[in-house]
């Protein structure tokens, strides 16, 4: 393959054990200073601070799929990870084998608030249930670089979140590429909702699809602003991490 096309490498539910996955990361992070790679599958892995570690060393990876990866402890050093990865544009978060539910997604959310570089996010089978579907639906009012979010059986049954999430993300601005969730589907077959009420949903997903330039359009000015008004504030001062076990890009942590 040339080197211009990229790699894509697959590691999904390679059993090994924790001692293995570090000198795994070690060793990679030594040979891949200038690697090509661009696709990196780690479906069902840990994903802990040294696989962070050895993945900010790809400086053209596109697209990090870690369906089932997660765990409490890792969501924080994850979505800072992230944040600093300026390459990654495609981030796959599916249930796999651990599915993640309302606290965790509130967490995770959160974290990739100032993740500026992803545009595609897939968040597919979990347990967010209507908390966890409201911090989604402020990540992508806060986070608009993102432009399309793939969010299917996530445990949302009921009217009033399909009412609430579709709603809100009507007044993002920027389109939002958004699959039509069966879910709601499901919902009219069951005659949980009318006629009326699909169509309304509908009406609100194509609004979503479609954008709203003129919003878009006031909060660039805004931005604007902001821009000017930065040269006029206080500088911060930097904030002290204190040593601890693992290093990912410029943060530490003690997993």
């Amino acid at each position: 393959m040339h080197p211009t096309d990229g790699l894509s490498l697959d590691f999904s539910g390679i059993e090994m054990t924790d001692s293995q996955w570090n000198l795994f990361a070690a060793y990679d992070m030594d040979v891949n200073d200038n690697s090509t790679l661009k696709t990196f599958i780690w479906n069902n892995n840990p994903i802990t601070p040294p696989i962070m570690a050895m993945l900010s060393k790809l400086k053209v990876l596109q697209l990090l799929s870690i369906s089932g990866s997660l765990s409490e402890q890792t969501i924080l050093p994850f979505a800072d990870f992230i944040e600093s990865c300026e390459s990654i544009t495609n981030l796959v978060i599916c249930a796999g084998a651990k599915p993640i539910g309302a606290e965790k997604c509130i967490t995770l959310m959160r974290g990739l608030k100032n993740a500026k570089n992803v545009e595609s996010l897939v968040l597919n089978d979990h347990l967010f249930g209507e908390e966890g579907a409201m911090a989604l639906s402020d990540l992508l009012m806060t986070n608009k670089n993102i432009r399309s979010c793939e969010f299917e059986n996530n445990n949302l049954k009921t009217k009033d979140i399909w009412f609430s999430f579709l709603e809100k993300l009507t007044e993002r601005g920027p389109p939002l590429e958004l699959q039509w969730p069966h879910e709601v589907d499901e919902l009219f077959e069951s005659k949980a909702i009318d006629q009326n009420d699909l169509d309304h949903l509908h009406d609100c997903w194509t609004n979503i699809q479609n954008g709203s330039e003129e919003q878009h359009q006031d909060e660039e000015g805004q931005q604007q602003l902001d821009f000017g008004n930065e040269f006029d504030a206080e500088p911060e001062q930097d904030e002290f991490i204190a040593p601890l076990d693992y290093e990912v890009n410029d943060r530490i942590y003690d997993i």
